[in-house]
């Protein structure tokens, strides 16, 4: 049986109650929102991803989290490559130098 003291006191607190909830889902939104990966940290496509993520933990993990380090370092270590990465930096580096043609002097 809930008393008339403790009937008062929920009354008193059921806004600071309410209050709290709304606090704590907004900041589980807040934080969920916050960690989503987003594409501009994942460069390619899902299947590229796969292909090189083995060699750049391999060959490249001190360039991580920096993007344009971790791409310069697969550059420089395109021998070592596996073949399925190897395709796919190639892809990237035709793209790039399709969008950036070099005029011979």
């Amino acid at each position: 049986m809930v008393t008339t003291q403790a009937k008062s006191f929920l009354a008193a607190h059921a806004k600071s109650i309410g209050r709290l909830r709304t606090i704590i889902i907004v900041t589980r939104v807040v934080v969920s929102v916050l960690t989503i990966p987003t594409p501009s940290y994942a460069l390619g496509t899902a299947e590229e991803r796969a292909a090189c993520t083995p060699d750049v933990f391999r060959l490249c993990s001190s360039e991580i989290p920096s993007v344009s380090g971790v791409i310069a370092c697969m550059k420089a270590k395109r021998g070592e490559l596996s073949p399925a990465c190897k395709v796919v930096v190639d892809r990237h580096l035709g793209v790039q130098s399709n969008q950036n043609p070099q005029v011979a002097p």
